[in-house]
């Protein structure tokens, strides 16, 4: 089964959080990079694993970061941390959220 979350992120109150055009897509498997590539707007980010996705994304308008996210995950000693991964690797790319965020969030969680 295939799963897709969506999360708007912003220092100003969000009055709506359907996003139909995101700037930010992060994909972790093939199915979602095909079913959501489209959607994200020209000069936006596209952080996919590599270790699952062996095809790049081909659209030139865009902003794209491999990361061998399972591959990682797997080598400190579990798969199931890809996602924390790819966390890592768009916060040290975009600075957003900022680090003190993200750690206070998983502190708190």
């Amino acid at each position: 089964m295939r799963h897709a979350c969506r999360e708007t992120f912003g220092s100003d109150p969000i009055s709506c959080p359907i996003v139909n055009h995101p700037n930010i897509l992060v994909a972790m498997n093939r199915p979602s990079l095909e079913r959501f590539l489209d959607s994200l707007e020209p000069g936006g980010w596209i952080f996919y694993d590599s270790s699952l996705i062996d095809t790049p994304p081909r659209r030139t308008d865009i902003n794209v970061v491999p990361i061998p996210a399972a591959r990682i995950a797997e080598s400190i000693g579990t798969v199931q941390v890809a996602n924390m991964v790819i966390l890592g690797a768009l916060v040290a790319r975009l600075k957003i959220p900022s680090r003190w965020a993200v750690a206070r969030a998983l502190l708190t969680w």
